[in-house]
């Protein structure tokens, strides 16, 4: 088993800025620990996505004439907002639990 410490590697990428790093190997905990900061970080820019949207819908909406009719558009700035909270923090959170799961699994006890 991998232990907390050991940080097994594969061969150096080339980054493209003539620097070369080495990548965890897969299923060990630095690669478990890599892969939760992408996956927030790409829910976070989702979150961040479905709010520019937000902004970008509110003044087509403001400028509907029949705003008083049963308009299913006329929730989805409120909804898009709801997704990206829920995206933001519960899925975020949920990748957090999984990843310290997955490495807790990995540790001798």
């Amino acid at each position: 088993m991998i232990s907390s410490s050991s940080r097994p590697v594969t061969r150096p990428e080339n980054t493209g800025s003539g620097a070369a790093f080495w990548m965890p190997l897969p299923g060990s905990a630095a690669f478990l620990r890599r892969q939760e900061a992408l996956d927030c970080a790409t829910l976070t820019q989702v979150a961040a996505c479905l709010r520019r949207t937000v902004r970008e819908i509110t003044p087509l909406l403001d400028a509907l004439y029949f705003k008083a009719a049963p308009l299913a558009v006329l929730d989805c700035c409120a909804t898009l907002e709801a997704l990206a909270q829920e995206v933001e923090q519960d899925d975020v959170q949920t990748v957090a639990e999984h990843a310290q799961e997955d490495v807790r699994g990995l540790l001798p006890f």
